[in-house]
């Protein structure tokens, strides 16, 4: 089974889940509409000390992968100034992840979902092959997963996308409140926070068995990856 066969499983295991996805998709559009109501005020807030402090517009658009690896422009608080230093503010909204609340919108317009994988750029591609091994793709993108109540920051490409594929195999209600409830604490302590650029990658976790290829249709080779 090479790459494009876990994908096509992994699709045909969502598929097989209608009401579910069905349901998801109606409380993610529900549930974003509301937060984007209940939050009008303070975000507005947030965006003026932001176009205060910086002297630029308070969200920032990136073109990052979501479902069937279809790029989309994602929203963001701005947190860096003209050349590219965080802003005083800026790292508070990284540090609380205040940062990405804008995204309630691309979850209403149906680019994301509130639970799913993180998205990338188009330029981590080798997180990107990693999880289309596993054919997370089939999937939406979210505002937090399963990576991020284990590791967040401190997980490297493979851990990753080992959990990604661990949540694509156990999608389910259950799941996705147990991960929105862990997400709550992670964030309110701070935990496994880190500034991209700092600490020491020796550190990062970032082992897993991955499928880096294929003979022919006799099945994957299997591979230990490790970042030394």
């Amino acid at each position: 089974m090479g790459r494009k066969a876990a994908a096509g499983i992994a699709g045909r295991s969502m598929r097989k889940r209608p009401a579910y996805l069905a349901v998801k998709r109606g409380a993610d559009g529900c549930f974003s509409a509301f937060f984007r109501l209940l939050l009008l005020l303070p975000l507005g807030l947030v965006a003026l000390v932001i176009t205060a402090e910086s002297g630029r517009g308070a969200i920032f658009r990136q073109v990052r992968l979501g479902r069937d690896k279809k790029p989309f422009v994602l929203y963001k608080f701005r947190t860096m100034d003209s050349e590219g230093r965080a802003t005083r503010a800026g790292a508070f909204l990284r540090r609380s992840s205040i940062d990405e609340l804008p995204q309630l919108w691309n979850i209403l317009k149906g680019d994301m979902s509130f639970v799913g994988y993180r998205p990338v750029i188009p330029e981590e591609t080798y997180l990107i092959a990693l999880r289309d091994e596993l054919g997370v793709y089939a999937m939406r993108p979210g505002l937090t997963g399963l990576a991020q109540i284990n590791g967040r920051d401190l997980l490297g490409p493979c851990e990753k996308a080992r959990f990604d594929g661990t949540y694509l195999s156990e999608v389910s209600f259950a799941t996705d409140l147990r991960i929105v409830v862990k997400t709550v604490g992670y964030v309110l302590r701070h935990q496994d926070y880190r500034e991209k650029g700092s600490g020491d990658p020796e550190k990062m976790k970032d082992s897993c068995i991955t499928l880096v290829g294929t003979d022919g249709d006799d099945g994957p080779r299997e591979t230990a990856e490790r970042n030394k």
